[in-house]
């Protein structure tokens, strides 16, 4: 092995040899002194502020707009995924595990599964156990509080993580710059922000601090010291586990321990001892950390002979986008990202053995092709420390060639370390400054994010819980309370009332989806009712089960359930108007051929195209064009099936013309004043979705109303 190793070495050596040459420059060399050192820590601690300040300003500003972030004394969240990891701890808090909450999704499925009686905390959602001991009570007052509390905190912790990161590696100034830049970048940003009570609000640390405390195992010559850091190195992987479970990222650790370790000191025993503690105390290798990459770019998934849409086709975060699109939500600015890119490539060029250890950073944003851009955000710190090494850099440099110019020897002695030192604080200073500004922050970039729902759409789920308590309380109903609502909100829903769903945000990609989506634009409010009743007493395992088909799913909705246990509350709301693109191309699907049902143009995808009308009842100019609703024409053109007025969500005059598979125009007023206006293909005006919500007109022995809170929300009890 030693014998191999030196004839390696020896074929590398003119390579080696010549790169030493020329990167042998003092301003090509991380920057030391005691008064850098000071420096440096005034500005990582600027940057540590100014993270945990946008997080702590970005919740003042919902305080002070309290009517849309607020239920009441109850702060609301800006995911979806929010409501999971605060079930969960409002379940461990109760009862000190999570079957409760567990019971209550996939409905009925999980609903007789028998309680784990082994379950441990370490098997719960490590988000969830914490919320469950900071908070001081399970209500959603105090889970909510306490997970907004917890943000700006762990902002900071990220920033800290990234400095331990760039410091390891020799640059502690510049890792200011990648702190302020990664922890404020848009990237980020939005995923880390007030309200995101999600794992990514620790991801970006975590991911960070075991970069540092690898790279100082790695680097740390005494066995001894070595030793222990890569136990704490391991030992902090497993808690990241735990954290986030994406134990392929424990590959790129292990790999650049491994790699560095062997290239500082060339002792591959001493290597592989160090490997193999990490493997051993990570204890997320046995996994073989594997990742399910069919189901971010297949077609969908099958379920006997049924052939599914695949529903991560509709999420706006696995979309793939552009190389401008990645470096604009790094950095803020295309140039700034190819500034970016050339400074890094530099450095990686003058330090290629430690930039090899930071290349799966730049690895999960180039996997936006393959996962979409819901990784890209590890990336950002690189792309700042990018930025802020060839600034820094350059100033040396313009400082080197200065003090190359001084004809006096004593002056050089004299001023070379004043020099340097005034040359790397103002590089820092600007790369501090342009990663500020160009990133989210009160003063140039000020980013208050929205709640995922709004906060009548969340009232709403408040009240249909109260309202199947007091049913259940007064004796009127024994059966269970279920929630069928479109799957974003899953979670919310059970969180807010205590029901249980058919679907949420961990399940979207089964048959429910594609069920639930086609019950809502079929023409026919019986076959509707028919699959919610079959989709919340039989689930859809009992398809499965007999080896699904179309004609079995068919026939098992006209049969009807063999059992009636839920009391089913359908919730509509105008943001599913919105998401109408996604769900139509889920539920308007063949799943016999496992092709999109064609519903005009080619595409199997439904929308409401908003149309911003003046005029008259009888004639109108929507968006540049004349309709005329005397003739059912548009530009003088035959193209309308009809025309409706609805005010509060109830039908008003309406016409229909002679173009049957024309469009329909809706023309929808509140309190009589115009609230929208809408065009529409004719399956999805005939669609349960549009009439129920849209026009109030239902079929009363299949839908009961319950809550009419129009335009925001409308529940019916399916009967």
């Amino acid at each position: 092995m030693n014998n191999f190793l030196a004839s390696l070495k020896m074929k590398f050596e003119p390579a080696v040899s010549w790169h030493k040459a020329v990167t042998d420059k003092a301003w090509l060399a991380p920057v030391k002194g005691k008064n850098h050192l000071i420096f440096a820590v005034i500005m990582i601690a600027l940057a540590v502020f100014a993270s945990a300040h946008m997080r702590h300003w970005q919740f003042d500003q919902w305080n002070s707009e309290r009517d849309s972030y607020f239920l009441g004394d109850t702060p609301l969240f800006t995911t979806t995924d929010a409501s999971y990891f605060l079930n969960g701890a409002k379940s461990i808090k109760e009862t000190g595990k999570s079957h409760s909450f567990s019971a209550l999704r996939q409905y009925p499925a999980n609903r007789d599964k028998p309680e784990n009686t082994d379950h441990s905390l370490f098997a719960e959602p490590l988000l969830s156990v914490m919320l469950a001991y900071l908070a001081p009570d399970a209500s959603q007052e105090s889970l909510l509080k306490t997970g907004n509390t917890m943000l700006p905190w762990t902002a900071a912790f990220t920033a800290i993580c990234i400095v331990l990161a760039f410091g390891a590696a020799g640059f502690w100034a510049v890792g200011a710059v990648a702190a302020i830049g990664g922890s404020l970048s848009m990237s980020y940003l939005v995923r880390s922000s007030a309200g995101r009570i999600d794992t990514d609000q620790l991801n970006l640390g975590f991911f960070y601090l075991v970069t540092a405390l690898v790279i100082w195992a790695a680097k740390i010559r005494p066995l001894g010291l070595a030793i222990g850091v890569v136990i704490i190195a391991g030992l902090t992987n497993n808690l990241y586990s735990w954290w986030w479970s994406k134990d392929i990222l424990s590959w790129g650790f292990l790999g650049g321990l491994v790699w560095l370790s062997f290239a500082i000191h060339g002792d591959w025993r001493r290597t592989a001892g160090l490997a193999a503690l990490f493997i051993v105390t990570s204890g997320t290798f046995w996994s073989g950390g594997s990742v399910n990459v069919s189901g971010f770019v297949g077609d969908g998934a099958n379920i006997g002979d049924l052939i599914l849409p695949n529903t991560y086709s509709t999420i706006t975060e696995l979309a793939k986008i552009p190389l401008g699109e990645v470096l604009y939500s790094l950095t803020g600015d295309v140039w700034i990202g190819i500034i970016a890119l050339i400074g890094l490539a530099a450095w990686a060029f003058v330090h290629p053995v430690i930039a090899i250890v930071f290349l799966p950073a730049l690895m999960l944003a180039v996997l936006n092709t393959v996962f979409g851009n819901r990784v890209i955000f590890f990336s950002a710190p690189l792309f700042w420390f990018g930025v802020g090494w060839v600034i820094l850099t350059s100033g040396r440099f313009l400082a080197d060639k200065f003090l190359a110019g001084a004809n006096n020897a004593d002056i050089l002695a004299d001023k070379s370390q004043k020099v340097q030192f005034f040359a790397s604080a103002i590089g820092i200073i600007i790369g501090l400054s342009i990663a500020y500004l160009s990133s989210g922050n009160p003063l140039t970039r000020p980013y208050v994010p929205q709640t995922s729902f709004s906060v009548p759409v969340v009232d709403g789920f408040k009240r249909v819980g109260d309202y199947a308590a007091e049913q259940a309380a007064s004796g009127q109903s024994k059966k269970d309370p279920v929630i069928a609502t479109w799957w974003d909100y899953g979670y919310a829903a059970t969180l807010f009332s205590n029901a249980a769903t058919l679907h949420d945000g961990g399940s979207q990609r089964g048959l429910p989806t594609h069920m639930f989506a086609r019950a809502l634009l079929s023409g026919s409010q019986y076959e509707t009712a028919q699959i919610i009743k079959f989709m919340a007493n039989e689930g859809p395992e009992a398809l499965a089960a007999k080896g699904a088909s179309n004609e079995r799913m068919n026939q098992a909705f006209i049969d009807g359930p063999r059992q009636d246990t839920a009391d089913i509350y359908l919730v509509l709301t105008l943001q599913m108007a919105r998401w109408m693109s996604s769900i139509s191309s889920l539920g308007m699907w063949d799943v016999t051929t496992g092709q999109p049902i064609n519903v005009g143009g080619g595409s199997n995808v439904l929308s409401y195209q908003r149309l911003r009308c003046s005029g008259s009842s009888a004639a109108a100019t929507c968006n540049g064009q004349l309709y005329d609703f005397a003739k059912g024409t548009i530009d003088g053109q035959k193209a309308l099936a009809g025309a409706v007025q609805t005010n509060n969500g109830r039908i008003g005059p309406r016409a229909n013309y002679d173009v049957k598979s024309g469009y329909y125009v809706q023309l929808h007023s509140i309190n009589d004043q115009p609230f929208e206006d809408q065009i529409i293909k004719p399956v999805l005006f005939g669609s349960t979705f549009n009439q129920l919500f849209f026009l109030g007109a239902y079929d009363a022995e299949y839908f009961t109303p319950v809550f009419d809170a129009f335009p925001h929300y409308r529940v019916y009890k399916v009967n």
